[in-house]
């Protein structure tokens, strides 16, 4: 018997890649909020705490985020004709999200042993609050959850640029971005 699968529309993929960014940069910064620190059972059933466990998490959701939107900007390059995106806010969208896609090439390529001459990581700088800051494409420097630093980008600012974008295309996020904009305005 022949299997059918269904094939996703454009607009579903935009859906997912929006909602799963979305999703990844809540998480995070609940994450970042919370101080969270991850407790386990060691090998002999005793629960124990591992205060490291927190800040992995925090950049493997960051890393899972930068994913997303690489994923959900190949939506909005390749499938424009199908999604109802004014031509310049799609334009300002992929000409934002270079430097995103630059971060996830060094993440990805950047080790690789040949070919990888443009995927070099390279160090950045950054200020806050009086301290010259530098970091590459590979590390993660966490300040607060308005500043979530990974090679040239606050991570944020890119959580920012998403909302601009579910705010532009109507429908299922709504709901979402409000919740997310009442944890992030106490601060």
């Amino acid at each position: 018997m022949k299997e059918v699968s269904e094939e996703l529309s454009v607009s579903k993929r935009f859906e997912m890649k929006l909602r799963s960014a979305l999703d990844c940069f809540e998480l995070l910064a609940d994450f970042v909020n919370e101080g969270s620190i991850i407790a386990f059972r060691d090998v002999s059933g005793r629960l124990a705490e591992d205060e490291f466990s927190g800040m992995k998490c925090v950049s493997s959701l960051a890393h899972k985020f930068i994913f997303e939107v690489i994923r959900l900007r190949r939506v909005i390059e390749h499938g424009h004709a199908d999604l109802q995106l004014e031509p310049e806010f799609r334009r300002h969208f992929l000409r934002e999200l270079k430097v995103v896609l630059h971060v996830r090439n060094v993440n990805e390529h950047g080790y690789d042993i040949r070919g990888n001459e443009n995927s070099q990581p390279s160090m950045h700088p950054h200020e806050h609050d009086g301290l010259n800051l530098a970091l590459d494409e590979t590390s993660i420097i966490v300040l607060s959850p308005q500043k979530i630093l990974i090679g040239p980008i606050n991570i944020y600012d890119v959580n920012i640029l998403l909302n601009q974008l579910a705010n532009a295309t109507h429908g299922f996020v709504r709901a979402r971005l409000s919740e997310t904009r009442k944890s992030f305005s106490q601060f």
